[in-house]
């Protein structure tokens, strides 16, 4: 009697146990399967985080050689001081209309030197990627298109993406044979812009004076180029260090603006240089501040100055 009352308990007991077992076990074994995911998610985002880190660098690294090989021809092409540099904008076949006609890529910036033999300018290169190290025979041509498509940099902090004329097409040049990576650069001329960091003068300055030399060249800038709101002695002006401060200055209208941009510079510098001879020009600027009234000296000796009337810089 007491035998049988006592083995029911016992299996029940060894039932229990074998539950309790049971429910441990998948527990653990659902946990090593959550650990396992996690380690798989883990890995994954470590793996795509370090395959953008590394598209990034390599991005990077082709910029800076972009960068550097561009530095590289201007400081080659530009260097020396027997050169002069102007926009494709001069192959314009139709000069008496505003747009330039004939040429695909009006503002690539050609370099050209000066020969003392045939006393003739001689066309270098345009300052584009894909020109380093090629012949003057050989250049890529602003009037013809691209043999392949490349990229396309705005012209201004204004550009309109719907307007082509607003971007400069620059060539890719790949540094592998899968033509995965590359650089492609394109050198502006700011010379032959228009200088918005000029306010003129409350009063007219004195012709005979350094600050009506300086505001000379600024003078009809803006109003000539549309912006018929804007006051020229606007003392702002003379504060802007960028294009993108323009829309800040009272009149500037933002559709003239955008139309415009290409043609605008802000704090411009250049070197008025002897494109024949080398050296510097003279300085007529500072005689302003020297000559005496009623004095008939002249400035320059043109009999033995060798200085032309067109001043080359480049930039």
């Amino acid at each position: 009697m007491n035998s049988n009352h006592i083995f029911p308990h016992q299996s029940r007991s060894v039932h229990s146990q074998h539950g309790f077992a049971l429910v441990i076990a998948l527990s653990l074994m659902a946990f090593v399967l959550l650990l396992l995911l996690s380690i798989t998610t883990l890995v994954q985002v470590e793996t795509a985080s370090a395959e953008i880190s590394k598209t990034r660098l390599i991005a990077q690294q082709n910029a800076l050689t972009g960068a550097l090989t561009a530095l590289a021809e201007l400081q080659q092409h530009c260097g020396v001081d027997q050169r002069s540099t102007a926009s494709a904008g001069i192959k314009d076949t139709v000069s008496s209309t505003p747009d330039i006609d004939g040429v695909l890529h009006p503002q690539w910036m050609g370099v050209w030197s000066y020969d003392e033999v045939t006393q003739t300018k001689q066309l270098e290169t345009w300052l584009i990627s894909g020109n380093q190290g090629k012949t003057r025979t050989t250049l890529l041509d602003p009037v013809s298109p691209l043999a392949q498509p490349g990229v396309r940099f705005p012209a201004s902090p204004f550009a309109n993406s719907a307007n082509a004329a607003d971007y400069v097409e620059a060539p890719i040049v790949y540094m592998d044979a899968d033509e995965s990576d590359g650089f492609a650069y394109w050198v502006s001329g700011q010379q032959e812009k228009a200088d918005v960091g000029i306010a003129l003068p409350t009063v007219d300055p004195l012709p005979a004076s350094i600050e009506g030399a300086e505001v000379l060249g600024g003078q009809y800038n803006l109003p000539a180029l549309g912006f018929d709101n804007l006051d020229p002695s606007d003392p702002d002006l003379a504060k802007v260090s960028g294009l993108s401060q323009l829309p800040l200055i009272n009149g500037v209208d933002a559709t003239q603006l955008e139309a415009s941009a290409a043609a605008l510079g802000a704090g411009n510098f250049g070197l008025l240089t002897n494109a024949r001879d080398g050296g510097l020009r003279t300085d007529l600027t500072s005689k302003l501040e020297t000559v005496v009234d009623g004095d008939t000296t002249a400035w320059v000796d043109f009999d033995s100055n060798s200085d032309g009337p067109v001043p080359a810089i480049c930039r």
